[in-house]
């Protein structure tokens, strides 16, 4: 092969190795810009939307031709409410002459046109129809007198429509036989497209729909939601929710929980979709959310709101974090959010994959630093067994390790434990471990049974130590990674601890440090104990080192504690502990934490406190 010829196959090879590489970057970060994660998305809310409405339809249904009329009107009531939002949004829908309606939608229509006809036509006395009743169902409804007795009362003609209705839905969900009709069946969702999805806002919140053009001319998709529907938008509390990477707007609105939370505080919530994301234009990248946020920020701004909140989820913590630290925000939360996608890519792939990304996303987004310049009322939150942002690369971490490691605090150690000392720590760890790992086959140390309880108790020592409620027991599970044991006890040095608080939550940083303290205390008491019943001379070696490293983390954590906490605090703000995962919905009283620091940043009263535990 000539040379000209290698040179062109040696660039043809790279040069889509590289593509290829930004394409894989692409997907991991962004997949809610690709084509078929919308259909996946719309297909769950679908399945859950046939569900939902199958069983108030089956209930109308069970209670049709109940003897007393009025038991009629309440089986009935929730099922036409429910459809009517189903009918007003399809209508809405098929009016929007940029989008189209599915087939499965048109016959779902149809369907609910003649069930309101006939409800519509069902007279209960000279002015009052069935709908009448249905639609005004509240206390203030005006009352109506029966002018026929049940038997003459049509309700044949209801009660045929909802027969049809059921037998329409039933289609629905029925599996199609062959594999092209199951996909297309899958495709043709008849309660869940993004235009659909859309057009439910301004029936169920009274929400708007703008766009904005971003400083490098891509146009974003935003929906303004309303603290209540009608209300004037100017003045109040606006929040800026920022998707994660596989979110949309759309979606948001469906599941609610975020809206409902926000809308009880009597916040108005401006949702959008990233660029490449839904209805929005361009390509995703890094600086593009960053961008994407500015212009949604100054869309916000034309309204004049009193205070605004920046809530960043997952990947949404580039576009929260970095307007938090360019604009002027009043609350910044940082959800289940990461320092750096090189620390996920490390965490997840390998250092491989850490020293690769930079070079195929050209990114140099850091959000810890970004957090940290942030002035403002800021709270990251965090669950330490995220399975898709480890605690490693959790903003959480990443903010610690920023102000102890890499701000010339600290000692090779994190200001705790130097590398020697943490080279012993993971070593005497994992010599105890060992003979409990290997009860069943032939031990390295020959011990009877009680020392295997002492061992135990030792062990179950370490695992009462956790910072942000990573337990050290697993970091040091393991293999050695000086990196990781560094970033826990930056950790730990930071936040402090937090396992076991769930019923009890920790509001501030110092009283979970001041638990850490409590806990290195009990459980280097616990070593100390476990050290002197032990007859084995490696094992007692390895005991006692534990010991003396937990002692020594004590006392600097301590000293650290009287010294650089002033100096912490003005930086680092507050942290919520999660343990919902990373996809998962927050719990009631996770929920309610966030809105305990709003209450303390001013931003709500505290009335809403007692409305949150109605969530």
């Amino acid at each position: 092969m000539s040379p000209s010829w290698l040179g062109v196959g040696l660039l043809l090879f790279f040069g889509g190795s590289y593509a290829a590489a930004r394409l894989f970057f692409r997907l991991v970060a962004f997949p809610g810009s690709f084509f078929f994660l919308a259909p996946f998305l719309c297909y769950q809310i679908n399945d859950h939307a046939i569900s939902k409405f199958r069983d108030q339809l089956q209930d109308a249904l069970a209670f049709a031709n109940a003897s007393v009329l009025e038991d009629r009107i309440v089986s009935l009531r929730a099922f036409i409410q429910h459809a009517k939002l189903w009918k007003d949004s399809l209508e809405r829908l098929r009016q929007d002459s940029a989008a189209s309606m599915t087939s499965s939608q048109r016959m779902l229509l149809d369907q609910l046109c003649k069930l309101t006809t006939a409800i519509q036509s069902l007279m209960l006395d000279d002015k009052t129809s069935l709908w009448d009743i249905v639609e005004n169902s509240g206390e203030d409804a005006a009352p109506f007198q029966l002018h026929n007795s049940m038997d003459i009362v049509p309700w044949t003609h209801v009660t045929d429509c909802l027969q049809d209705m059921k037998a329409l839905i039933d289609a629905f969900v029925t599996p199609k036989q062959k594999r092209i009709h199951r996909v297309r069946q899958m495709l043709d969702t008849p309660f869940a497209t993004l235009p659909l999805l859309r057009a439910r806002f301004p029936i169920l919140y009274g929400a708007t729909r703008r766009s904005v053009r971003t400083s490098d001319g891509a146009s974003i998709d935003v929906m303004i939601v309303p603290r209540i529907p009608g209300a004037d938008l100017s003045g109040g509390v606006m929040v800026i929710y920022c998707n994660p990477n596989g979110g949309l707007y759309e979606v948001v609105g469906y599941w609610n929980y975020l809206l409902n939370m926000y809308q009880s505080l009597g916040c108005n919530v401006v949702l959008f979709n990233y660029r490449g994301y839904g209805a929005s234009s361009g390509q995703p990248t890094v600086r593009g959310l960053q961008l994407d946020g500015e212009a949604v920020y100054e869309l916000v701004q034309s309204f004049r709101p009193q205070k605004i909140v920046v809530h960043g989820e997952s990947m949404g913590g580039v576009a929260a974090t970095h307007l938090a630290c360019h604009r002027k925000v009043d609350f910044l939360l940082a959800d289940r959010t990461f320092g750096s996608l090189t620390a996920i890519g490390r965490a997840m792939f390998g250092d491989w994959a850490g020293t690769l990304l930079p070079l195929v996303s050209s990114t140099k987004e850091r959000n810890e630093k970004n957090f940290i310049q942030a002035n403002c009322y800021k709270v990251t939150a965090s669950d330490a067994n995220d399975n898709i942002i480890s605690f490693a690369a959790s903003l959480t971490s990443a903010v610690a390790g920023e102000l102890i490691l890499n701000a010339g605090q600290a000692d090779s150690g994190g200001g705790l434990l130097a590398d020697s000392d943490l080279r012993s720590l993971h070593q005497a760890y994992r010599e105890l471990i060992t003979p409990l790992n290997n009860s069943n086959i032939r031990r390295p140390v020959q011990i009877d049974s009680h020392a295997l309880t002492v061992l135990e108790r030792a062990v179950s020592a370490i695992g009462m130590i956790d910072a942000c409620n990573c337990s050290l027991a697993d970091v040091l599970s393991s293999r050695l990674n000086l990196n990781s044991l560094k970033i826990f006890f930056a950790s730990l040095q930071v936040w402090g601890s937090y396992s076991g608080t769930k019923s009890k939550p920790i509001q501030d940083r110092r009283s979970a440090i001041q638990l850490s303290l409590i806990r290195l205390q009990e459980s280097a008491v616990l070593l100390s104990e476990s050290a002197q019943v032990l007859n084995q001379p490696q094992l007692k070696a390895a005991v006692m080192e534990l010991q003396k490293c937990l002692v020594l983390v004590r006392q600097r954590l301590s000293s650290h504690a009287e010294s650089d906490q002033t100096l912490i605090d003005s930086k680092v703000g507050y942290f919520v502990n999660l343990t919902c995962g990373h996809n998962n919905l927050m719990s009631r009283s996770e929920r309610q934490q966030i809105i305990r620091h709003m209450v303390a940043a001013n931003i709500v009263d505290s009335n809403s406190i007692n409305t949150s535990a109605k969530l």
